[in-house]
């Protein structure tokens, strides 16, 4: 959504699934404010990885 707007604000994660089973990650703040007044973004907010496999 805000893709590309502040380039030098954007921290990008490698996420790594080591264990031996599929993983669904979800991210989110402890406390989520309205998307109209927030300061930080999450995007994307889940995640599916399997065995082995890595994702940015």
């Amino acid at each position: 959504i805000r893709a590309g707007v502040y380039q030098t604000n954007i921290e990008t994660l490698t996420i790594d699934n080591t264990s031996p089973m599929d993983v669904e990650a979800l991210f989110c703040f402890l406390y989520e404010a309205e998307p109209s007044k927030a300061a930080f973004f999450l995007d994307p907010t889940e995640m599916h990885l399997k065995s082995g496999e890595s994702k940015v």
